[in-house]
């Protein structure tokens, strides 16, 4: 993530660079029903905004940004007093965006107390109980620091983050051209027909979770899915499995397949295929030890009902067993 506190400050000075930068942001966003957007030059006084999206209906839309490298008592004044002013020179205002180069504290929990999180929301209070007196209705946001990186790694934006930070984004575009230069450097000695697949490339395709990666899980888990361990009733008492061999089974067939939903994770939660395959390599060995009693039994020795049931449970068991499920 960029450290906005490290923005080019050119002749101006950071400070400037910053409330620049979220002027240029807003004026990229504009919000429903914008019809014009004024930027303010502070040096005049801002009017506790620095920017402002005047909306069809007359309603505004404020933008306040504050180049602060620490988050303390002097800091919430100097805000507090921007809405204080932002209030009185706009009471058009629904919306008030403060802008910050950082993210704040968050809360602790219910027995500590002083977060920054807290802090805003509680001045959030108060400023909405202050806009009622003059009965304006007004939301207020903030664009942290993490906010901020997230605009400006939008592909409309990375000309800003350029600008203001300098070099490169690893964006998509930054490394299709890197293939697309190794490509060229290659010439004649790569062509994408005589590509071999081999292990190491399935090891990255999971690393990143490619398409490929999910779709090789998805058909594993499916294949596991419609290969349950039968429950085994036979009134034949040579027959009857381990109970608690069964259950074992059963149990770590169910396990598995609740693994599935792990496909659709979120990349920065862990995929544990490591847990996923030592419990099938156990349900595999249970299988077989289940399938290995029956591996010795004639099915035309048996009464004609249970002929049929053991063919069937005798077919499960091999399925479960023979490690068919792996991906």
């Amino acid at each position: 993530m960029t450290n906005l506190q490290e923005i080019n400050g050119f002749e101006t000075g950071q400070r400037d660079s910053f409330e620049a930068l979220v002027k240029g942001l807003a004026r990229r966003e504009p919000p429903e029903n914008a019809q014009e957007f004024q930027p303010n030059d502070g040096r005049g006084g801002d009017g506790g905004v620095e920017a402002i999206w005047i909306l069809k209906n007359g309603d505004k839309v404020g933008y306040q940004s504050k180049s602060f490298v620490k988050l303390e008592a002097t800091q919430w004044k100097q805000m507090d007093k921007s809405v204080q002013q932002a209030l009185k020179t706009h009471p058009e205002l629904k919306r008030y965006v403060f802008a910050l180069p950082l993210d704040f504290t968050p809360k602790r929990g219910p027995q500590t107390k002083g977060s920054q999180q807290e802090k805003w929301d509680d001045l959030i209070a108060v400023w909405k109980a202050l806009a009622a007196k003059s009965s304006i209705s007004i939301e207020f946001e903030c664009w942290g620091a993490t906010v901020i990186n997230d605009k400006l790694l939008a592909n409309d934006n990375l000309a800003l983050h350029r600008f203001w930070f300098g070099g490169d984004v690893l964006d998509d575009a930054w490394f299709k051209s890197q293939v697309e230069a190794a490509t060229l450097k290659l010439d004649d000695r790569f062509n994408p027909e005589d590509h071999v697949e081999v292990s190491i490339e399935a090891m990255f395709d999971a690393i990143v979770r490619r398409p490929k990666s999910r779709a090789r899980l998805h058909d594993a888990f499916t294949s596991l899915a419609s290969n349950s361990v039968p429950s085994i009733e036979f009134t034949t008492t040579s027959l009857k499995p381990d109970p608690e061999v069964l259950a074992e089974a059963s149990s770590l067939w169910s396990e598995l397949v609740e693994m599935q939903a792990l496909i659709n994770q979120e990349p920065t939660i862990e995929w544990n295929l490591a847990k996923a395959k030592e419990t099938l390599d156990e349900l595999h060995k249970l299988a077989w030890k289940l399938e290995r009693s029956f591996s010795t039994t004639d099915s035309k020795s048996l009464e004609e009902a249970e002929e049929q049931e053991f063919k069937v449970v005798k077919d499960s068991l091999r399925k479960a067993s023979d490690g068919s499920c792996h991906a």
